[in-house]
C-alpha cells in the first residue's frame, strides 16, 4: 500500500467494498474531501506526513461506506494541530450518519466529538450513554474555581487558605478541595444548588478578598475517576 498513491488507495478501497462503479468517483471525491485528502492525491502514501497517513486510514475504514467503522485512537501520536482538525473531521462524520465506534483516551476529545459515550474500567464496560445523562447520573455537585485579589505571593496565599477554609466549614456545602495554587482555588461542591451557593459567596465575597468565581458542570475526566473509584470499592 505504501507505493501507490493516496488516491489509488481509495479507488482500490472502494472497489473491494464493491462501491457501484457508476458511483465510484463521486465517492472517492466525497470522502476524500471530507478528510482534507485533496492536495494529495497524487503523493504516494509513503510520502505523507503521520497527521495525514491517520487521516487517510480513517478514510480508507469508512469509504464505501461500512455498516460500522471502528477507529482506534486516530489522534494519537499527532500534533496538536492534526489533532484539531482529525477532530472536525470526526464531527463531520458524526454528522454524515456513518456508525463510528471510536476508541480515545483525552476525554476533552471524546466529550467534542461523540454522541454517546462508553467508559471502559479493567476490560469492561462500566456506562453507557449521552454525555449530558452520564453527567447527570455520576457526576458529584459541580466544580467552583475562585480566584481572589492579587496582592503579593504569601497573602494570596494566606487569602486563598481562608476561602478553603470558610467553605469547608459550611457542611451543607459538602465541599472537596481539589487544588488549591497561588491565588486560586478549586473545590468540588457535592451539595447545594448553585443559586444557593452564589448567594453565599456573594454575602461574605468582600470579607473574603474574592475576586472572581466560576461554576461549571462536573467534566467526563471527573466522572472517569468517580467510576473507577467506585467500582474499585466494590471490588474489594
Amino acid at each position: 500500500m505504501n507505493f501507490l498513491t493516496v488516491q489509488d488507495s481509495l479507488y482500490l478501497l472502494a472497489r473491494i467494498r464493491s462501491v457501484n462503479f457508476s458511483r465510484i468517483n463521486s465517492v472517492v471525491q466525497t470522502i476524500s474531501s471530507l478528510f482534507l485528502l485533496d492536495p494529495f492525491l497524487k503523493n504516494y502514501i509513503h510520502q505523507l506526513s503521520g497527521g495525514t497517513k491517520r487521516r487517510l486510514h480513517a478514510a480508507l475504514a469508512l469509504i464505501g461506506p461500512p455498516f460500522v467503522a471502528i477507529l482506534d485512537e486516530p489522534t494519537s501520536g499527532v500534533d496538536p494541530n492534526a489533532r484539531q482538525q482529525m477532530q472536525e473531521i470526526l464531527i463531520n462524520v458524526v454528522k454524515a450518519k456513518l456508525t463510528t465506534i471510536l476508541t480515545s483516551h483525552p476525554m476533552d476529545e471524546c466529550a467534542r466529538v461523540c454522541n454517546r459515550l462508553g467508559i471502559m474500567f479493567n476490560g469492561q464496560l462500566a456506562c453507557l450513554g449521552t454525555i449530558q445523562h452520564l453527567k447527570s447520573k455520576f457526576s458529584q455537585g459541580y466544580t467552583i474555581e475562585i480566584k481572589v485579589r492579587s496582592i503579593s505571593n504569601d497573602t494570596n496565599m494566606t487569602m486563598i487558605q481562608n476561602v478553603q477554609s470558610f467553605l469547608l466549614s459550611q457542611n451543607q456545602l459538602n465541599v472537596e478541595t481539589r487544588e488549591i495554587a497561588y491565588s486560586t482555588g478549586s473545590f468540588q461542591i457535592k451539595q447545594s444548588t448553585p443559586a444557593d451557593l452564589f448567594e453565599l459567596l456573594e454575602q461574605h465575597k468582600q470579607n473574603l478578598n474574592i475576586e472572581t468565581y466560576t461554576i461549571s458542570q462536573t467534566t467526563l475526566e471527573q466522572i472517569f475517576l468517580s467510576i473507577g473509584k467506585k467500582l474499585d470499592i466494590d471490588l474489594q
